[in-house]
């Protein structure tokens, strides 16, 4: 409905039937989300041809009218607290290109929260003064009166340090009059207002920043304009300049117009100067062997992209691969979101001889798409096999891509252990594959003496074998010190021959002590 009612305005406005926009969505708007305001649009007959991150709008917005001089490598950052999400983004102008370093925020933190937090301390306050009332906590109307005439009071102490509310018969025939401060309103909602700044700090360190690295700081979004938001910004970046030169309301519009007039090719030196690159919130990748996952787009990356990468079958004459997609920061695919998996059928040669190519293919709207091609010299079918991401595939709230990006972080010691264990086992297992096929061969086994020799290296390599499927250690000291031992038993194997039990005539003849094999041994 609200998409339908917009393009009757814009059809009055222009005079002409408009048939395509591009749409706005907070920073952590999934894949579902996106697709679902992708579908809004065709339900109002309109053809979606662009979804953007608003803090990557605003940032538009602010750089549209600006010299391209004025842009040599500045560093913004833009704070979006509107009525119902917080997102906060870093993006590096240069030139007229407009590149997203990296994305945060909040989807359950706006203006509403502290329009909440007001009612609810208001209403209780009705409640103390009239306890025999109280059952205007359960009464839709009068809540609503008193959160809609709160939401004007919290508009006018941002200007003002204190504004008197009068609400008439708010509840069973009982007026409520009372007045609201700045500094009541900073009280109440101090635990809000500070829980912004973490966002802050986390989205420069994932740009790979520091504070002194932020040149700007664009406000977007009405409830920037509440002065305790503004100043725990300027107690943060106490030497930045905070610019309000947009207005806060019109900013992410006024971006998402810029876009649509870059896609439509409009013929005009301060549009086609400009070039936006937004990014993934997590890293991409698939499951290799010991569960590992391998990154093929690590996160931030900028969208649209796409990237290539070859792989090898884990065995001999595998004739199927599976190719398992995740996305997430850890290298065990056990502790990364699960994206989907297909299967593709691979040309049966020796391990070290398979190649398969793997594309992740991210477009405009965030949109994934996964391709896999056997490219083996003999391969029959060179055709990709695809797995398309359904958007209930990657449905992650921004509560769960935190929760990632956190456990990533905390778990860095434990994480570099595991990559360690995958890197021992996978060169485990490369010698017990050189192993065994040495002592496969006819040839090779036939010169091992004495024979038992062979026999007991072919049993050590079979339960080696049991061991490492079975019960391999989560040590990687262990590991390597495993893997010598079996190296080095290779190396005596595969050393020149040498029977014990024979010695040649001429050998016998050198030294009148060495023993016959047939004499007795001395008493």
């Amino acid at each position: 409905m609200i998409l339908l009612k917009l393009r009757d305005i814009a059809d009055t406005s222009l005079g002409y039937k408009l048939n395509k926009c591009v749409i706005t969505v907070p920073a952590y708007f999934n894949d579902g989300q996106r697709l679902c305001t992708k579908d809004a649009g065709k339900l109002a007959e309109l053809d979606v041809v662009r979804i953007i991150n608003e803090p990557t709008a605003a940032c538009m917005a602010y750089g549209f009218h600006r010299k391209r001089g004025e842009w040599a490598e500045r560093n913004i950052l833009i704070f979006d607290l509107g009525g119902g999400t917080f997102d906060v983004s870093v993006l590096c102008v240069d030139d007229g290109v407009f590149e997203v370093k990296a994305t945060n925020g909040n989807t359950h933190l706006g203006g509403e929260d502290f329009d909440r937090r007001l009612t609810e301390h208001f209403l209780d306050e009705f409640v103390t003064k009239h306890p025999d009332l109280s059952g205007i906590k359960e009464e839709y109307r009068s809540r609503k009166r008193l959160k809609s005439a709160l939401e004007r009071a919290k508009r006018t102490i941002s200007t003002k340090s204190a504004t008197k509310v009068e609400l008439d018969a708010l509840y069973e025939g009982m007026d409520y009059t009372f007045t609201l401060t700045r500094a009541r309103f900073e009280e109440l909602c101090k635990d809000l207002i500070e829980s912004l700044i973490k966002p802050v700090q986390d989205v420069i360190m994932d740009a790979k920043f520091r504070r002194k690295h932020i040149n700007d700081i664009v406000l977007v979004g009405g409830s920037t304009r509440i002065p305790a938001v503004q100043k725990i910004l300027e107690n943060e970046f106490s030497t930045r300049h905070i610019s309000k030169s947009i207005n806060p309301d019109e900013a992410v519009a006024y971006g998402a117009t810029v876009q649509g007039a870059i896609i439509s090719g409009v013929d005009d030196e301060e549009v086609t100067q400009l070039l936006l690159l937004d990014v993934i919130p997590l890293s991409l990748g698939v499951e290799t062997e010991g569960r590992y996952n391998e990154i093929v787009i690590p996160k931030n990356s900028s969208v649209p992209i796409r990237r290539s990468q070859y792989f090898q079958t884990a065995d001999d004459d595998q004739e199927m691969v599976r190719v398992k997609v995740f996305e997430g920061e850890r290298p065990a695919t056990a502790d990364c979101h699960f994206l989907g998996q297909f299967e593709v059928n691979v040309t049966s040669c020796k391990a070290k001889d398979s190649k398969i190519k793997i594309d992740f293919d991210v477009n405009s709207d965030g949109l994934l798409s996964v391709s896999a091609t056997d490219c083996h010299a003999n391969a029959k079918n060179t055709k990709p096999t695809t797995l398309l991401i359904k958007a209930e595939q990657r449905t992650l709230t921004k509560d769960e891509v935190d929760k990632i990006i956190n456990n990533a972080k905390e778990c860095s010691k434990e994480d570099e252990t595991f990559k360690e264990v995958v890197m021992q086992r996978s060169a485990i297992r490369v010698t017990v594959k050189e192993a065994t096929k040495y002592i496969d061969n006819k040839t090779n086994y036939d010169n091992i003496r004495p024979v038992s020799r062979a026999e007991e290296f072919k049993t050590y390599l079979y339960n080696f074998s049991i061991w490492l499927d079975h019960e391999v250690s989560k040590d990687p000291k262990e590991l390597g010190a495993k893997h010598q031992e079996l190296k080095n038993k290779l190396k005596g194997i595969m050393s020149k021959p040498v029977d014990e039990t024979y010695v040649s005539k001429d050998e016998a003849n050198k030294d009148d002590d060495i023993l016959d094999i047939d004499d007795p041994l001395p008493h």
